[in-house]
C-alpha cells in the first residue's frame, strides 16, 4: 500500500492578495497484489494419478485453474514439470474472472509415469503460483526410451527396444509423434528375450520431421487381453 499526501493552494483576490495553503491531507493508494491459484487435476484430486485406470484412452490431460483476485485482464499459462522434461501450454488471456481449462498433451502424461510432476501457473509470464505436486504411478514394467539410427544411405531409418523385463511371446510397437500428433506407427513385431529388437522407419517419415523434435516410443503387450504398456519417450531433434 503507498501513501501519498496533497495540499490545497489558494490565492484570494483583493486589496490586499491572501495566499492561504492548507495543511496536508494524507491518503492511502491500495494496490491490488495478484496471488494466482495454485493449479489442480480433476482427475488426481489427492496429489496421485494411476495412468491406466484414470486416462488409458483420453488424449490429454486436464489441469484446472480456479478464480483470484486479479485475474481479470491477466494471460495465464500453465507449466508441466516431469521428471525428463517440461510443457508450457498456450497462454489464455482472461476477460472476466473464471476457472480456466487447460489439457496437458497424453505423450507428456505417458512420459511421467512412476515419476513425479510439478505443476503451476504463471501470469504475465512473470508472477508464478506455487506447484501442485503429483505423483503418477508405476506401471507393470519400466520401459525405457527406444533408440534411433539415423542410417544414413539406407533406404529407411531405424528405432530400437530393448528392456529389462523382455521376454520371447511379448510385441511391440513404435509410434512416431510431430508436434503431439500420431505420424506414423509400426506393424507390431515379436520379441525375443534379451535380444534388441529393430524396427525400420521410411526415409519419408524422417524427411517430414526436418526443423522438428519427434517425439517417438513404443508399446508393448505381454499377454493377449492386457493392457498396453508405454515407454519414456525419445526427443529426437532433426
Amino acid at each position: 500500500m503507498e501513501q501519498l499526501s496533497a495540499s490545497l493552494h489558494a490565492i484570494t483576490p483583493g486589496m490586499a492578495t491572501k495566499q492561504q495553503t492548507s495543511a496536508p491531507l494524507k491518503f492511502r493508494v491500495a494496490r491490488q497484489t495478484i496471488v494466482p491459484s495454485t493449479p489442480a487435476v480433476p482427475k488426481a484430486p489427492q496429489g496421485r494419478l494411476n495412468f491406466h485406470q484414470a486416462m488409458y484412452e483420453d488424449d490429454s490431460l486436464e489441469v484446472t485453474v480456479q478464480p483470484f483476485a486479479g485475474m481479470a485482464g491477466q494471460s495465464i499459462t500453465v507449466t508441466w514439470t516431469g521428471p525428463f522434461a517440461a510443457w508450457t501450454s498456450p497462454a489464455q488471456v482472461v476477460d472476466n474472472p473464471r476457472a480456466l481449462s487447460f489439457q496437458v498433451p497424453r505423450l507428456e502424461v505417458i512420459d511421467a509415469i512412476g515419476g513425479a510432476v510439478r505443476i503451476h501457473c504463471t501470469v504475465n509470464g512473470t508472477i508464478e503460483s506455487s506447484a501442485y505436486s503429483l505423483t503418477i504411478d508405476p506401471q507393470l514394467i519400466n520401459l525405457p526410451a527406444p533408440r534411433f539410427y539415423p542410417q544414413e544411405g539406407e533406404p529407411t531409418a531405424a528405432v530400437s527396444l530393448l528392456y529389462n523385463e523382455q521376454v520371447t511371446g511379448h510385441s511391440g510397437r513404435v509410434r512416431w509423434y510431430l508436434d503431439y500428433q500420431l505420424y506414423w506407427e509400426s506393424e507390431e513385431q515379436h520379441l525375443e528375450t534379451g535380444e534388441a529388437e529393430y524396427f525400420q522407419v521410411p526415409r519419408s517419415v524422417v524427411t517430414a520431421s526436418r526443423g522438428k523434435v519427434a517425439m517417438i516410443d513404443y508399446t508393448i503387450l505381454r499377454r493377449s487381453g492386457e493392457q498396453l504398456q508405454f515407454s519414456r519417450m525419445l526427443r529426437q531433434q532433426f
